[in-house]
């Protein structure tokens, strides 16, 4: 078990509050107190995800999205904030910061597409940075399969629908920005980028980022920010040593794989590396201990005393 304010001070490590936006409203929106022992991470907190968490035993949604935007004057039954209160379940929101923060929203995104040399654009949000030479047709067809892999499976119809814009020059540098980005191809184009990807624009965004030499991909608001979801969780877990949603993903083995196949999905071959050294170091006795069980079953006569890991 811990504590609301515990997870809210962690997630304020994960997203800083100073990183939102002016007109954003992150933080710890619904805060119903005591302890929790099982968290949901959403991107948005609908009627659906509240029954979701209150089946699952979580007495906290981490939510992408503000549960709360704007000034509330009334509260009903069907307003949301409602329902998490009469559920006993809190709600930390964490928005624009997430956008922003280190290992958040677009850095997951350009982790996706191998992004290199990442650097901030569009006031911190989005990132821009080299990737291997790809035309945007091909871009288009391999950030449909790579997020639709890491989203929810819709009933009926495909996880993720592509639009672009293309100018017909290959992609050397790549600009991200999950969500409604597409008003800051602008700002792309100040960043040298040949093409910029993000989740929503408009006809005209189309029409004049290709007009001054940007393709755009439109990739759906949905799509282009839900795996920052299952990093989100993971860090959490990983903080926790096993806690808070630990106890979730040791109960379900699918949930784990599917967490373990988006973060290191995002990571650099340095990075997977780095993470190997790590595991085989915190986990020395027990890889020793099986390695001489495994080697007295066989009859061989030589014990262990040390693992490495050596790049090949």
């Amino acid at each position: 078990m811990t504590t609301i304010d515990s997870i809210y001070q962690e997630m304020q490590r994960i997203a800083p509050l100073a990183l939102a936006e002016s007109w954003d409203n992150p933080g710890l929106l619904v805060d119903c107190g005591g302890e929790v022992s099982r968290v949901l991470v959403t991107l948005d907190i609908t009627p659906e995800v509240v029954e979701e968490a209150a089946r699952k035993g979580c007495g906290l949604i981490v939510s992408h999205h503000p549960v709360i935007f704007s000034p509330l004057k009334k509260l009903s039954g069907q307003d949301v904030a409602f329902q998490l209160v009469k559920s006993g379940i809190s709600a930390i929101c964490m928005h624009t910061n997430l956008d922003a923060a280190e290992g958040g929203v677009n850095e997951v995104l350009a982790g996706i597409f191998g992004m290199r040399e990442m650097e901030a654009f569009a006031e911190g949000c989005g990132r821009v940075g080299s990737i291997e030479p790809i035309t945007v047709p091909e871009l288009a067809k391999r950030a449909q399969k790579e997020l639709a892999s890491r989203c929810n499976q819709p009933f009926n119809g495909p996880a993720v629908q592509i639009k672009f814009a293309d100018t017909g020059k290959t992609v050397r540098r790549l600009a991200v920005i999950s969500g409604a980005g597409g008003s800051l191809f602008e700002d792309a184009i100040a960043r040298g980028a040949d093409c910029l990807l993000t989740g929503e624009a408009n006809h005209h965004h189309a029409i004049d980022a290709k007009r001054l030499g940007l393709s755009l991909i439109a990739a759906g608001h949905y799509a282009t920010e839900f795996p920052v979801t299952a990093a989100v969780a993971e860090k959490l877990r990983r903080e926790e040593k096993g806690g808070i949603l630990g106890n979730v993903l040791a109960g379900n083995p699918d949930v784990a794989a599917s967490v373990a196949r988006t973060v290191l999905g995002t990571m650099s071959q340095e990075q997977k590396d780095q993470l190997l050294v790590q595991l085989v170091t915190k986990n020395r006795e027990k890889l020793l201990d099986k390695g001489n069980r495994a080697a007295r079953s066989r009859g061989i006569g030589v014990q262990l005393c040390d693992v490495a890991v050596r790049k090949l």
